[in-house]
């Protein structure tokens, strides 16, 4: 059947108007409907598992998904004229594949009664008028060739096979869910945008978005709601159905790659679990017509290679987006010659491809660094794995063996110096503890899935420090800032916690000749910690030049915090700390750190280049 933008009408009659003639937002009625149904019946069964265990995850998120699916098309089975016996075609048929499957999750697998539930579902939904008909010749302008009755079992073995890919995805329910809604999403956007596939195929990618967006809140839960068979064959089986009513073809280009980009994952998936296939155990050869035994599929790879599975959901579905993306490019240009459009796709695709192993690898070569070492590698520094429990907890074993250690703060603003900076470099990695400190080192690691769990400020390190010292009976100088504000810090600090002990406080403000003298008075006073607020490297590079004289058990660089203790800055709203905009709250106060923020960007890349660099010689 040839899609048109108004849709079929009955012939003698203006019928009833086409929703698709209407403004495109009125798309937004079966997307909520399928949405806020989903949602709701979603966080309803998550309360049932709750309360009465796990019998009900292995169908909870198939039923979700399917009943706010089922709901938002019945509604638009009415819509518009003679699309009413497709759209019911595809609810049936979507309703007896979910049904079928769902005797596989509460009892045994029966991969014929699913390969039967299919082949009716998809035959039911091919006569009904949804089939490849008519498709371009290659390179011929304006002819077009008729599939005849070829187009019944093309149309059947495509569905079956894109319910197939799709559905190699339910072991991760939050991979599957993010794969419909940006492959609905991508056909929803040609829909508009090229007129084709009309209102059913609008309606059925909106409805599959919304129901699929909204699962996605379960399905990325620390306990999600399981998709199970039927709600993986459910969904594929609606992706399948809007690949043959939404794609191209009135380009032969694009018939088949609009699709097979849109599906870019589930197809990179079963493509490697076939060229990684488990062997199968002697003796135990699979039955004539059954599937072969499951291969290793991507996941399956990341998550062997250190991938925590939300992580591995993530990189995935990031992976699946650039696909997506590429196909709306080839879209945009869809009038452009064939060979242009080859060329570019030789160019995404592989480029694509490569970021992502490439990325896999690294970071699973730092996890395995990692788990020996507890340190990763940023621009050549080491950064101790550390959460500020831990700091506090190495912190307090420094003390006790009383001899010299120097502790670092490293935030973005210090990694990219010591990038330039040799000395401070080698000043970092010869400390004997280096905390993540500051928002973009913790992104950097979440990107590379580098398991640093939490920031350790500098500020908040210094109190809790003092809270320690305080119950410990510890004492602690204050070394740097402008005059005054080291006294102010240490009166504060000693009325948040009674009984601190501060050994003495000096500001910065010292000439060279003046350093001695300064060391002199540090060691008279005996601290056992001593803080310095020089700023970055100059705090860095006095530590270790006077570590051994001033003989004090830990010495910490620590900026810009005896400023914010003492009021003389204010420090960000907690809930911009919580989401690690402090940076942004500090550019607001001094609008003269705003060229600092070009550091973020330049410090990612940076990072992106040297893992690259080192993987390479590695592999050389």
């Amino acid at each position: 059947m040839t899609w048109s933008n108004s849709g079929p009408t009955p012939a003698g009659s203006n019928g009833p108007r086409s929703l698709s003639s209407l403004m495109p937002y009125l798309y937004l009625i079966p997307f909520a409907a399928s949405f806020v149904a989903c949602y709701l019946v979603g966080g309803a069964l998550a309360r049932l598992r709750r309360e009465a265990g796990e019998e009900i995850a292995a169908v909870a998120g198939g039923l979700a998904l399917a009943f706010g699916a089922v709901l938002a098309m019945g509604l638009c089975v009415p819509l518009e004229g003679l699309v009413a016996k497709e759209a019911r075609a595809v609810l049936l048929g979507a309703s007896l594949v979910f049904l079928a499957c769902l005797s596989e999750d509460v009892g045994q697998p029966r991969w014929w009664l699913r390969l039967g539930a299919l082949l009716l579902a998809s035959a039911g939904v091919c006569l009904s008028g949804v089939r490849f008909e008519v498709v371009k010749k290659p390179l011929l302008p304006h002819q077009f060739a008729h599939l005849g009755p070829w187009a019944y079992p093309i149309t059947v073995l495509w569905l079956l096979g894109v319910s197939y890919v799709v559905a190699s995805t339910d072991y991760m329910p939050g991979l599957t869910a993010g794969i419909g809604t940006l492959t609905a999403l991508t056909f929803f956007i040609v829909t508009l945008w090229k007129g084709e596939g009309g209102t059913l195929g609008a309606c059925l990618a909106a409805v599959t978005c919304g129901s699929s967006a909204a699962f996605l809140r379960y399905g990325l839960a620390s306990r999600p709601l399981a998709l199970g068979r039927s709600g993986g064959a459910f969904l594929g089986f609606l992706l399948a159905v809007i690949t043959v009513v939404g794609t191209l073809k009135k380009t032969a280009f694009l018939v088949l790659i609009l699709p097979l980009l849109a599906l870019g994952v589930p197809l990179v998936n079963v493509t490697y679990a076939h060229r990684h296939r488990r062997p199968t155990p002697a003796g135990k050869g699979p039955r004539p017509g059954a599937p072969s035994a499951p291969g290793l599929y991507l996941y399956d790879m990341l998550l062997q290679r250190g991938f925590t599975p939300q992580r591995t959901v993530l990189l995935l579905l990031a992976l699946h987006a650039y696909f997506c993306l590429v196909a709306l490019a080839l879209v945009g240009i869809v009038t452009v010659h064939f060979a242009v459009k080859l060329l570019l796709l030789l160019f995404l695709l592989p480029a694509g491809g490569l970021a992502f192993f490439l990325i896999s690898r690294i970071a699973a070569r730092v996890a395995e660094e990692l788990e020996a070492s507890r340190t990763i590698e940023l621009l050549g520094v080491k950064v101790n794995a550390v959460t500020m429990d831990t700091t506090v907890a190495q912190v307090e074993e420094f003390i006790a063996a009383g001899t010299p250690h120097h502790l670092v703060t490293a935030d973005v603003s210090t990694l990219m110096k010591a990038r330039q900076d040799a000395e401070l470099r080698d000043i970092i990695n010869r400390a004997d503890l280096v905390t993540p400190d500051g928002a973009g080192v913790l992104w950097t690691a979440k990107v590379f899935d580098w398991p640093l769990k939490e920031r350790v400020p500098g500020v908040d390190l210094v109190d809790r420090l003092c809270a320690l010292a305080a119950a410990r009976g510890y004492r602690v100088y204050l070394l740097g800032a402008a005059p005054g504000v080291a006294e102010k810090a240490a009166a504060i600090l000693q009325t948040r916690h009674p009984g601190l002990v501060i050994a003495g406080t000096r500001d910065g403000y010292f000439r060279p000749g003046e350093e001695e003298g300064v060391v002199a008075a540090v060691r008279a006073a005996r601290p056992d910690l001593l803080f310095v607020a020089l700023g970055v490297p100059k705090q860095e590079k006095w530590i270790r030049r006077h570590l051994r004289e001033l003989g004090v058990p830990v010495c910490i660089g620590v900026g810009g915090s005896f400023d914010v203790i003492s009021g003389r800055l204010s420090r960000a709203p907690q809930w911009m700390q919580t989401y690690g905009l402090e940076w942004l709250w500090r550019v607001l106060l001094e609008p003269r750190r705003l060229p600092r923020l070009w550091a973020l960007p330049r410090f990612v890349l940076a990072v992106v280049g040297y893992c690259l660099r080192q993987w390479w010689t590695q592999r050389r």
